[in-house]
């Protein structure tokens, strides 16, 4: 029998057995035996309970190690977990050189710079529109049409919705 996370997860939002019993409108008894792995709950108790602890199925269930959730349409697409890509960059980092590794860092520094006189400019501009779109402008603003045009291409595949409520009228 494989051990289930639905009882690590109640616990960690504070729910009772009864509270989540309550939310999936079951018994209190069928979460005691789910959570005891006696028996499985059905595909829509599993889907409910993946929304309720923002877990993945696979996980609540015991079938992966990591409840991690993909975030982006680009790690949905293909599958990849930049969360696990990130801890083996810096798990590489013990074989890179030390001139390598204060490139990144001075790299990291100067982003950070960058952004923080850009928040500036918005902040003195008083346009009013998000930072983020504020961000996007200025980065547009040094392109060429070529560049926008297949910026505006990638944009549009990965969030086809926005595109759909600019018609809208939001």
């Amino acid at each position: 029998m494989r051990k289930n996370n639905i009882a690590a997860e109640r616990k960690k939002v504070g729910m009772t057995q009864k509270d989540l019993a309550d939310n999936l409108s079951v018994a209190q008894t069928t979460v005691s035996g789910w959570e005891r792995g006696a028996y499985e709950p059905d595909t829509s108790q599993l889907d409910k309970m993946s929304s309720i602890f923002d877990v993945t199925i696979g996980y609540l269930m015991g079938y992966e190690e990591s409840n991690y959730k993909p975030s982006t349409m680009h790690e949905i697409r293909t599958g990849i977990d930049f969360h696990k890509w990130d801890d083996n960059r810096f798990l590489e980092e013990e074989f890179r050189s030390d001139e390598e590794v204060q490139y990144e860092k001075e790299l990291d520094k100067e982003k950070k710079y960058t952004e923080h006189v850009l928040r500036q400019h918005w902040l003195n501009s008083k346009l009013p529109i998000h930072f983020e779109s504020f961000y996007i402008n200025r980065a547009l603003d040094h392109m060429i049409k070529s560049e926008r045009a297949r910026l505006l291409q990638i944009v549009q595949l990965a969030f086809p919705n926005a595109f759909t409520r600019i018609f809208e009228g939001d």
